[in-house]
C-alpha cells in the first residue's frame, strides 16, 4: 500500500514539474529528422480587381524612366487618431496606420482602483507598430516618410453598432492606398481592407501585408507557467513557437491561416481572408516579438486594383470572443493535452459563478464535484490498498521462508494474491485515472482569464496570482509569507499519517516525510487559485480516508496458511 502511495505522490510531483516544460517542447522535431510543417498553398485568387460600375479608362503602359521612391501628392505631419468604444480606447498612428495604444478598458493591470487599462500594444516604443501596413518590397518604393491622410480627427462609437475610419496616401505619380477600418461597439475585432489602386502609366510591384509586434512587459508579462510568442494554425495544425525558438530561427516561414501574438492572458491576432506567408519572426530583445504577415508579390498594370483584406482581434483570450472570431481563432487559447477535460470545467466554473460570484468559491465547488465523481474509484482503491497492508505480514513470512528463491517467492505472493482477490495494480489504478483531470484542472485555472484579479475573500485578492500577506527580511532578502501553502502542506502530512506505515523501509520513510515540505516549496509559487484547489482536495482526501479506515478497522487480520 505505501509503495504504492509512495509511487503515485512521487509521480505526480514528477508530472507537475514536467508538465509545462512538456507542453511548451511537444511541437519540437525529432533529432535528426525534418520538422513536418504542412505547406498551405498560396491564394490563387486575390486579387486584382476592377470595380464593378467604375468606368477606369485604359492607360497603355510605359516604361518609368525615375527609379526614385514616389512622391506623395500631398506631405502630412504624423498624428494620432484616437478611437474610443465601450470596450476599448485606441490610438492610431497614421505614419503607417498601426496602434500604438489599444487600452482594455475591462482589464487593469493591478486589482483595486489603483490599476490602469491594459495595453495590449506593451509598454516602450515599438517600431514598427502592431498592424502597420507593410512599407517595404514595393518598386517603385514607397516614401522613407510615408504618412496616410484620415478622414476623421477621431472616431467614438458608443450609439452605433460600428463606425468606420478611412486612410488614404497619394503619389503624384497616381499611385494610391486606401486603408479602411471597421470597429465594433461590442467586439475587439478590427476589419482592415487596404487597396491599392494603380492609375499610373507603368506597372507597381507590390507585396500587400502587415506587421504585428508585441512587449511583453507589465501586464503581457505572465509567469514563468505561461507561454508567450507565435500562434499560427498552418493547414489544420494549430503550433505554438516560443520566444526562444523563434531567437533560433525556428519559427514558421510558411502559409498560415492565421498568426497571433500570444501572452498568457491576451492575444493580438491577423486573420486575413485568404491563407498569407509569414516572412519574418524576430525576437524584439529578450520580452518581445515581430512578425510580418504578406502575401506573395503582386504586380498591378496600369488601371488595376489589388485589395488585401484581414481581420485583427485585440483583446482577451476569453473563449466566446475568440470563438465569435471564427477560423477556428478560439483554439490560441490552449487548454493543454487535457483540453477536452479542461473545456467542461471551465464551463462548469463559469456557470457556478452565474450563482455565486465568487471564483474561490467555485474553485471549492468544482473540487467538491470532482471528488464525489471519483468517490467509488477513490473507495475502490482504499480497499485493495487496505487488503495489501493487512497481508503484509504474510508477505514477510514468504519473504523470509523463500528470501533464496525468487522465483518461488513470486509464485506464493501472486497465490496469495489470488486467494484474497487482490488486485495489486488496483490500488494505483484509480489514482492514475484522476491524474489527467487533476491536469486538466491545473492548467484551466492557469490560463482561465476568468480567474484574473478575481478576488476570493479576506487576503485573497486574486486568485490568479500568489497570495500576498507580508515580506520576510531574511538577511537582506524578502521573503514572502503565504499561509495558502502552509496549509496545503499540514493538511498533505496530515493526509500521510493517515495511512499506515507498516513494511515502508527507512529510505521509503525519509522521501514521505520530505514530500509535505517539497509540495509546499513547489506550490509557494503558484496562484492562489491553484493552491486552494489542491488544499480542498486533500481536506477532502483526509476526510474520506478517516471515514474509510474507520469502516474496515474491525477487518480480521489475515494469517500465513
Amino acid at each position: 500500500m505505501v509503495k504504492r502511495t509512495l509511487l503515485a505522490m512521487v509521480l505526480s510531483l514528477a508530472v507537475l514539474f514536467a508538465f509545462q516544460m512538456y507542453m511548451q517542447k511537444q511541437q519540437k522535431r525529432s533529432p535528426g529528422e525534418p520538422e513536418q510543417v504542412e505547406e498551405v498553398k498560396p491564394p490563387e485568387t486575390g486579387a486584382l480587381v476592377k470595380p464593378p460600375g467604375e468606368q477606369i479608362q485604359e492607360v497603355p503602359e510605359k516604361p518609368r524612366v525615375d527609379t526614385g521612391a514616389l512622391r506623395p501628392a500631398e506631405k502630412k505631419a504624423p498624428r494620432s487618431i484616437k478611437v474610443e468604444t465601450p470596450r476599448y480606447r485606441a490610438l492610431l498612428r497614421t505614419s503607417g496606420g498601426g496602434f500604438e495604444h489599444f487600452d482594455l478598458k475591462k482589464y487593469r493591470d493591478s486589482p483595486g482602483k489603483e490599476g490602469v487599462p491594459v495595453n495590449i500594444v506593451g509598454e516602450g516604443s515599438l517600431k514598427p507598430l502592431p498592424f502597420d501596413m507593410l512599407l517595404g518590397n514595393f518598386s517603385p518604393p514607397l516614401p522613407a516618410d510615408f504618412v496616410f491622410q484620415a478622414d476623421k480627427q477621431s472616431l467614438d462609437i458608443v450609439q452605433e453598432e460600428k463606425g468606420a475610419l478611412t486612410l488614404t496616401w497619394s503619389s503624384r505619380e497616381g499611385f494610391k492606398i486606401q486603408r479602411t477600418y471597421t470597429f465594433y461597439r461590442d467586439s475587439y475585432l478590427v476589419d482592415m481592407v487596404t487597396e491599392y489602386h494603380n492609375t499610373t502609366p507603368y506597372s507597381m510591384q507590390v507585396v500587400p501585408g502587415l506587421e504585428i509586434s508585441q512587449v511583453y512587459s507589465g501586464a503581457l508579462a505572465g509567469d514563468r507557467y505561461s507561454f508567450k510568442g507565435l500562434v499560427a494554425q498552418i493547414g489544420t495544425d494549430v503550433k505554438r513557437f516560443t520566444i526562444k525558438k523563434i531567437s533560433k530561427g525556428k519559427g514558421p516561414k510558411t502559409y498560415a491561416n492565421w498568426v497571433a501574438v500570444d501572452s498568457k492572458y491576451f492575444t493580438m491576432g491577423c486573420i486575413p481572408d485568404e491563407p498569407a506567408k509569414v516572412i519574418e519572426a524576430n525576437p524584439i530583445g529578450e520580452e518581445g516579438l515581430h512578425v510580418t504577415v504578406a502575401r506573395d508579390k503582386r504586380e498591378i498594370k496600369p488601371g488595376e486594383r489589388l485589395i488585401f483584406s484581414i481581420k485583427g482581434y485585440l483583446g482577451p483570450k476569453n473563449s466566446a470572443a475568440l470563438k465569435a472570431v471564427g477560423n477556428n481563432f478560439d483554439e490560441v487559447l490552449d487548454y493543454g493535452f487535457f483540453g477536452w477535460i479542461a473545456k467542461p470545467l471551465v464551463l462548469l466554473l463559469k456557470y457556478s459563478n452565474s450563482i455565486t460570484g465568487n471564483y474561490g468559491i467555485d474553485i471549492i465547488i468544482l473540487t467538491i464535484i470532482i471528488k464525489i465523481l471519483f468517490h467509488p474509484l477513490t473507495q475502490r482503491s482504499f480497499a485493495s490498498m487496505k487488503k495489501m497492508q493487512d497481508i503484509q505480514p504474510v508477505i514477510k513470512e514468504l519473504q523470509q521462508k523463500y528470501k533464496g528463491d525468487k522465483a518461488r517467492l513470486n509464485q506464493e505472493v501472486m497465490s496469495l494474491y489470488k486467494t484474497y482477490k487482490i488486485n495489486p495494480l488496483s490500488g494505483c489504478m484509480p489514482m492514475i485515472l484522476q491524474i489527467p483531470v487533476f491536469f486538466a484542472l491545473y492548467k484551466a485555472l492557469l490560463v482561465a482569464i476568468e480567474l484574473r484579479h478575481a478576488p476570493f475573500m479576506w487576503w485573497v485578492t486574486d486568485l490568479s496570482a500568489p497570495e500576498h500577506l507580508y515580506d520576510f527580511n531574511l538577511f537582506g532578502f524578502l521573503v514572502p509569507i503565504r499561509l495558502l501553502p502552509l496549509l496545503m502542506g499540514l493538511s498533505m502530512y496530515f493526509q500521510q499519517k493517515l495511512n499506515p506505515s507498516g513494511g515502508m523501509d527507512p529510505t521509503q520513510q525519509k522521501v514521505m516525510n520530505f514530500l509535505p515540505l517539497i509540495f509546499t516549496v513547489m506550490f509557494w509559487g503558484f496562484p492562489s487559485g491553484l493552491v486552494i484547489y489542491w488544499l480542498v482536495n486533500n481536506i477532502i482526501s483526509i476526510g474520506q480516508q478517516y471515514f474509510l479506515l474507520k469502516s474496515r478497522a474491525k477487518a480480521k487480520p489475515v494469517k500465513a496458511g
